[in-house]
């Protein structure tokens, strides 16, 4: 029911009070992927899919749940140990890109990522 509403009308979820059900793929580029970092990653990752919870996107398991659209995040890290994140929402039913954007953190703690979820929402819940 959610993604027929947030097909019809992207705003109409928040408004409503739901959460839109996604597959959410995260991927870490450059350094990002070293084995020493893995244990960092996933705290991290924990708190990002909390935080995009709490925008509105819930992210469902792939495996279980045909969900229609996925959320690719390709998070690197820039030379002044910045990041950016490469945002991409898919509709696999239509075969088409619903929004695509690219947001540079100044860090990845837990309030930085909060205001890039609730930032990355949204835009994704603007009515075009």
């Amino acid at each position: 029911m959610e993604e027929l509403l947030f097909d019809l009308n992207r705003g109409s979820l928040r408004q409503a009070g739901l959460s839109l059900p996604i597959d959410i793929e995260i991927f870490y580029n450059g350094d990002l992927s070293s084995q020493q970092l893995k244990t960092q990653q996933k705290a991290m990752q924990k708190k990002l899919l909390k935080a995009l919870k709490k925008a509105g996107l819930y992210a469902v398991n792939a495996s279980e749940n045909n969900s229609r659209y996925v959320l690719k995040l390709n998070i690197s890290q820039t030379a002044a140990n910045a990041f950016n994140v490469r945002c991409d929402l898919n509709d696999t039913q239509k075969a088409v890109s619903v929004h695509q954007q690219v947001l540079n953190l100044p860090n990845l703690k837990k309030q930085v990522l909060y205001d890039f979820a609730r930032n990355l929402g949204d835009k994704i819940f603007v009515v075009d």
